[in-house]
């Protein structure tokens, strides 16, 4: 008689349980999460509720429709965006990640407080948001457009951005924070400029002032330059509006969602 291979009953139950699939679900899902929070949420929160980068929650991606064209973008990026690609990440794990956004862009958003419509009045009226900001092809491009910010930014981003506007400036070709960069030029012949960067080189420093003009300085000309990190031309509402009016204008920016 052939030798017989006996395997213990208990082992057999472990390996085929739904607890033990079930443990082993909760570890890859622990596992990518990690993943995401090393390479991902700098940008996009810790908790996928958008920062720098926009929200993941409840999102339709417009760049990637399936498993495939997601995990290209985490390896490679989306050209002309500010979204880097991962390249370091081998194909493995680059689909690894691209499982776990699923799960984010899976879950159902929480809906956000206030009224929409007092917030647009806020934003076209007492708040002045339009003399510097285009939202759907209307205002002024001084500071960043605005018709998808809803799409671009998180909540809790957007009340920051109004309470603590030189602390959430977004990020530029020339470095973190550099296209809203505000700096004070004084001239040899004693006059005074202040703008925000559009553009510099060894020789010449570009401006916009506050009222949209365009100042070019020749650096030779100046006697100090002064940037001014973390300071924004934009006011900090908390002294300009109620605590419900900021909660209104933040509902009305979070419904910007462009053509997403």
């Amino acid at each position: 008689m052939p030798a017989r291979l006996l395997v213990p009953i208990g082992f057999l139950i472990f390996i085929w349980s739904p607890s033990a699939l079930l443990g082993q679900a909760a570890d890859d899902l622990a596992s990518s999460r990690q993943l995401y929070e090393n390479q991902c949420a700098r940008c996009h929160g810790i908790d996928g509720g958008g920062g720098e980068g926009p929200s993941l929650i409840g999102r339709q991606f417009s760049h990637a429709a399936d498993d495939e064209s997601l995990t290209r973008i985490i390896r490679n990026g989306i050209p002309g965006t500010a979204m880097p690609g991962a390249g370091w990440l081998d194909e493995d794990e680059a689909k690894f990640l691209a499982n776990y956004v699923w799960t984010l862009a899976s879950i159902e958003p929480v809906p956000v407080p206030g009224n929409q419509a007092l917030g647009r009045i806020l934003f076209e009226g007492k708040g002045e948001c339009a003399t510097c900001h285009i939202v759907n092809g209307l205002g002024t491009g001084l500071g960043p457009e605005l018709s998808d910010i809803g799409a671009r930014r998180d909540v809790r981003y957007l009340r920051r951005s109004l309470l603590n506007p030189g602390a959430v400036l977004p990020r530029g070709q020339l470095g973190p924070h550099s296209s809203f960069l505000i700096v004070k030029a004084e001239m040899q012949d004693g006059r005074t400029f202040r703008g925000m960067r559009v553009n510099e080189d060894a020789f010449v420093l570009l401006l916009r002032d506050q009222g949209g003009n365009y100042l070019t300085l020749v650096k030779s000309d100046t006697s100090a330059l002064e940037r001014e990190f973390g300071t924004s031309f934009m006011p900090d509402y908390n002294e300009l509006m109620t605590e419900d009016e900021i909660v209104n204008l933040v509902a009305y920016m979070a419904s910007l969602r462009g053509n997403r």
